[in-house]
């Protein structure tokens, strides 16, 4: 009995379903809880790329933008989501950002 009380407020349980519920198209949930896990994790770059994808997926441009330039702010040599990125800034008409951006993935 204790272990499932123990499960059931395990902060890994958190990470799991904000990802599912990006998963099934739930990106204003998962928005919600990652922000909620951001407050116990404020460095962790898989949350922010989460809330951008998240942003993303439910068409909240400038949200997104706004994560994925502080996401290349602390990590410069990722690649995860960069196509996401790029397709927000051509979206938004950003092509000085959008060459930024191809030349420095390429």
């Amino acid at each position: 009995m204790l272990e499932n009380d123990l499960n059931a407020t395990h902060w890994a349980k958190n990470f799991y379903y904000a990802s599912f519920l990006l998963d099934i198209q739930q990106e204003r949930d998962s928005i919600a809880l990652s922000g909620v896990i951001m407050r116990s994790f404020p460095e962790s770059v898989y949350l922010r790329n989460q809330i951008a994808h998240g942003s993303y997926a439910s068409q909240e441009y400038d949200i997104a933008i706004d994560f994925f330039k502080q996401l290349l702010k602390v990590d410069p040599y990722r690649f995860e989501n960069l196509d996401l990125y790029s397709n927000i800034l051509y979206i938004k008409e950003n092509y000085g950002d959008l060459a930024n951006l191809a030349y420095n993935v390429f």
